[in-house]
């Protein structure tokens, strides 16, 4: 009897791991994928942000609205964005002066409280720094 029983707090031990282990796992699963999640909504950001600047007629980078945002120092601008799940808080910011004019846009995406930060570097003038820089 004392066996059988002694076997039985062993086997419910054994059960109790299994479960609490796998709903750890289950946990830590959920919130890997809101943060990834997160990711491709700051990245979303990036982009929306990347492609406004290059498709605006005139283009925010080549056109007239360059003196405006890109010559007067550094400048930054800011925006909200929604999508479907979360919103992406941007900003573009601009340093340097002259061929080695650096634009910067950040993005934090944000869903269900989980952020996560992504940014694009690149030089005003592509000929002579066609480097871009995405940030981890």
């Amino acid at each position: 009897m004392a066996y059988v029983m002694f076997a039985m707090l062993f086997v419910l031990l054994i059960i109790g791991v299994v479960i609490t282990a796998t709903i750890g796992n289950s946990r830590q699963a959920g919130e890997q994928e809101t943060g990834m999640r997160a990711y491709y909504v700051a990245r979303s950001g990036v982009e929306a942000a990347y492609e406004s600047l290059l498709t605006t007629e005139p283009s925010l980078l080549t056109g007239p609205a360059v003196n405006s945002f890109l010559n007067n120092g550094a400048m930054v601008l800011n925006d909200t964005l929604s999508f479907d799940q979360g919103t992406a808080e941007v900003t573009v910011s601009c340093t340097g002066t002259g061929f080695d004019r650096r634009i910067r846009i950040r993005s934090v995406g944000t869903i269900d409280g989980v952020s996560r930060t992504v940014a694009l570097e690149f030089y005003l003038h592509y000929d002579k720094h066609p480097e871009m820089y995405w940030s981890k």
